[in-house]
């Protein structure tokens, strides 16, 4: 890489610079240095040039020393969320594969059910068709009573149409009977009246 010149005014002072870094860069070096120096001579009243220089250079020490610290720890902060992130990154990966296994676990679970459901559909429509074949069986037996009670009813009609018929005889004979009772009875009271 070639090396770049780079005239700067620091400080009042005329210098040449000369590195690999670019001309732009090396002019906003020197800037920073004459403003700090500048920041400092307005504290420090009088005093030689080397004692501002020194002062300058421990100020921008310092700064890049404090840049320094504030870099490791960004680092460290960075190198922490990196493992907090891998940390992260394995939880997910955990999540996913016990969602995968949870989800083919109740998709086996539902298939179990799916086919319990059909069992209990089958059964249903055998019970249904059971239940069909009673009632169907129910209303035979219920017509068959029904035509045997018709039946029955008659006969008992006719049965108390004969005793109806019997008791009107009887109910007859009863009232002759009283009636030559009666007969008799007169008599035998006009007998023993005479």
């Amino acid at each position: 890489m070639d090396s770049n010149k780079v005239n700067v005014n620091i400080y009042g002072q005329e210098y040449t610079i000369v590195g690999d870094n670019s001309p732009e860069y090396i002019a906003r070096v020197a800037a920073h240095v004459d403003s700090r120096m500048n920041d400092i001579a307005k504290g420090v009243k009088g005093g030689p040039l080397s004692s501002l220089a020194i002062l300058s250079a421990v100020n921008i020490t310092d700064e890049f020393f404090r840049l320094q610290d504030r870099e490791a720890a960004l680092r460290r902060e960075y190198e922490q969320l990196k493992a907090d992130s891998s940390h992260y990154e394995q939880l997910w990966e955990e999540a996913k594969k016990s969602h995968l296994s949870y989800k083919e676990e109740s998709q086996a679970e539902i298939s179990k059910l799916s086919r319990q459901k059909d069992e209990l559909m089958e059964q249903m429509v055998g019970k249904n068709q059971e239940i069909d074949r009673l009632t169907r069986e129910r209303q035979k037996v219920m017509q068959e009573a029904k035509k045997g009670s018709a039946q029955a009813v008659e006969e008992v009609n006719a049965k108390y149409r004969d005793l109806e018929n019997n008791y009107f005889d009887l109910q007859m004979e009863n009232i002759q009977l009283k009636s030559e009772m009666e007969k008799l009875k007169a008599e035998l009271r006009e007998q023993r009246d005479e």
